[in-house]
């Protein structure tokens, strides 16, 4: 698991955004490995959706990623989930998409924060939350205007080393291969649901033989409607 650059190593140099070093075939590799999965797994959702909506395919493919935000594509998923199927089938996909929520959060972090390295550590990439550079920023702002009104260069506050995340080969490894697990899911989900066939019985216990994807399937069953 990533661990906070706070605690790998509190005074590494951390060096983000463009840079040559940044680009390391051997992990940037994983990170499109991820990125890529989640795009057919949506592709998969998408599939799924026109199914049970008796849509066209391409309008619904549309609708769903014109939605901004992941949270508003599981949201209009469920919406409609929960209107077009049976409530087994519908805990199915709250259960399989709750599962999967930790490597699409991940996949969400790869995209949308910061990649850097540092020369400390070579054997490692690190992964910037944003607001890590939030302080960082403001006083570079500050120094700015002092330079401007005269005043020496002084050194700037550093980023958040606790929102800075190092990954090494062992954790991109680990991601590659829970976005694996989870097209495998949605795959299934959709051959369960979306296309069913004589099979699908085998296939639904298959997803349900998943620990992550039975436990909140049988939370879901006990809890009611959402």
């Amino acid at each position: 698991m990533p661990q906070p650059l706070s605690k790998v190593h509190p005074k590494a140099t951390v060096i983000l955004g463009y840079a040559e070093e940044i680009f390391n075939p051997e992990f940037t590799t994983s990170i499109f490995q991820v990125v890529n999965t989640w795009a057919v797994c949506e592709h998969i959702l998408s599939h799924l959706i026109s199914r049970f909506v008796k849509g066209d395919f391409e309008i619904v493919t549309a609708m769903f990623h014109a939605l901004s935000s992941s949270e508003a594509r599981r949201d209009a998923l469920f919406a409609a989930a929960q209107k077009a199927l049976s409530r087994e089938d519908f805990n199915l996909i709250r259960a399989t998409m709750r599962a999967a929520k930790p490597t699409r959060d991940q996949r969400n972090c790869f995209v949308h924060h910061i990649w850097g390295y540092s020369p400390e550590i070579p054997d490692a990439m690190v992964l910037a939350d944003p607001t890590a550079l939030s302080e960082h920023i403001l006083d570079a702002n500050r120094s700015f205007l002092e330079i401007w009104r005269g005043k020496p260069p002084r050194k700037l506050v550093d980023y958040d080393h606790s929102k800075i995340f190092v990954y090494r080969e062992n954790d991109f490894f680990d991601a590659v291969a829970n976005a694996k697990n989870a097209y495998e899911w949605f795959f299934k989900l959709f051959v369960v649901i979306g296309a069913p066939v004589p099979a699908h019985d085998t296939i639904r216990n298959e997803l349900l033989s998943q620990p992550p994807i039975r436990q909140h399937f049988e939370k879901f069953a006990q809890e009611g409607s959402p």
